[in-house]
């Protein structure tokens, strides 16, 4: 039975954002959402799209036009910025994601800012997108995007020598990140000022590539200062594994954070508890590329059990996703029996019980788990 929606797209993110009452669980991508068929279906492609207004807005669009998602996002890649900071861009062909054309910088001190930073061709593009999807679409939630200064330092600098720099001149990756906060924050403002209602703050902090000390010594002060700088909701997203950093996340002070799936849903929800929101929850391989609309139906349902507050994808979604299975994931939002969350979640964590008591052979794991609770009431 569809859930009755009494809210707008706009309204049902931002509430959910925070932690806060909505008719359904919201639907969106904070990361791209755009497919070969959707090129397809209103006409605009890759590589036009990454740099055209017009046609950027158009294909965007799509999320919401298409698949019913209650969020439109631009741009589609995390090179836009990195373009306008000097560097020399390929921007890719319908098959092939833009990239950098060559490492331009090896020392902090090489680094320059333009002074038209927002005016070249790969920035003012995005904003002038975000102006023409606002004017038409007043009600749903528009998502701009900014690459923070770890991402900005991979491209500019090359993966390897960052790693590099972190672990042997870690002073050096603090000067870069000091550098480059100054454009993140001029970009993200201006997306602002042309009418985004959510940000994805994205950044590269992934556990395969620094260490969560990395990310509490040197990553989250530079993400607490832009906090306090952009004039709305950020959403962060970080891809891979980010069990171990989650507090740290949480201490920076996001509101709500795009989850990798190499977490599992219920595992992020046990560690974030209410004290962030939790995006995501559907698996772009298992479930978008290879699985069907009734697995991604199911996950979906996962992920809403698990206590997800915005279900959506969990990073950029491969080219090759069929729509249908992107569909299923409204789909399975407006269905869902809200009152059975809390009756799975206490299953779920009896059968955990019940397996931890097996494995321990102690029968009244239970009984005291229960009184453990008495104990902290």
């Amino acid at each position: 039975m569809p859930n009755k929606e009494k809210m707008t797209p706009k309204s049902r993110v931002l509430s959910a954002i925070y932690g806060g009452r909505v008719d359904r669980a919201p639907v969106g991508g904070v990361t791209a959402s755009v497919t070969h068929a959707l090129m397809d279906e209103v006409g605009v492609s890759f590589p036009e799209a990454h740099t055209d207004p017009e046609k950027m807005a158009k294909l965007a669009a799509a999320s919401y036009e298409i698949l019913g998602f209650d969020t439109i996002k631009v741009p589609f890649s995390v090179w836009n910025l990195t373009g306008a900071l000097n560097m020399p861009m390929d921007w890719g062909t319908r098959n092939k994601w833009p990239d950098g054309k060559k490492i331009i910088y090896t020392d902090p001190s090489e680094i320059t800012v333009p002074s038209d930073l927002l005016e070249r061709e790969s920035t003012s593009a995005v904003i002038e997108a975000i102006k023409i999807l606002r004017r038409k679409y007043p009600d749903v939630c528009i998502v701009g995007t900014v690459m923070s200064t770890v991402t900005q330092s991979y491209n500019l600098f090359g993966t390897e020598n960052i790693m590099r720099m972190i672990a042997t001149a870690p002073d050096k990756m603090k000067e870069i990140c000091r550098i480059l906060k100054e454009p993140v924050v001029e970009y993200a403002q201006a997306q602002v000022r042309a009418g985004i209602d959510v940000l994805d703050f994205a950044d590269h902090a992934t556990g395969g590539l620094i260490s969560a000390e990395t990310y509490r010594d040197i990553v989250m002060p530079v993400h607490k200062e832009i906090l306090s700088r952009v004039e709305c909701p950020l959403v962060l997203h970080i891809c891979g594994k980010t069990d171990d950093r989650l507090d740290y996340i949480i201490e920076a002070g996001f509101p709500c954070f795009n989850i990798d799936t190499a977490v599992n849903n219920y595992q992020a929800k046990y560690l974030a508890k209410d004290r962030i929101s939790l995006w995501g929850g559907i698996s772009n391989i298992n479930a978008l590329l290879m699985g069907t609309p009734e697995i991604v139906r199911e996950e979906t349902y996962h992920a809403l059990d698990a206590g997800f507050e915005v279900v959506g994808v969990e990073c950029t979604v491969p080219l090759q996703v069929k729509t249908e299975n992107l569909i299923a994931i409204v789909e399975a939002s407006k269905s869902y029996d809200y009152s059975r969350r809390d009756g799975q979640m206490l299953a779920d964590f009896g059968r955990g019980l019940a397996r931890a008591a097996a494995r321990s052979g102690n029968d009244n794991l239970l009984a005291e788990f229960a009184k453990t609770l008495v104990k902290t009431a």
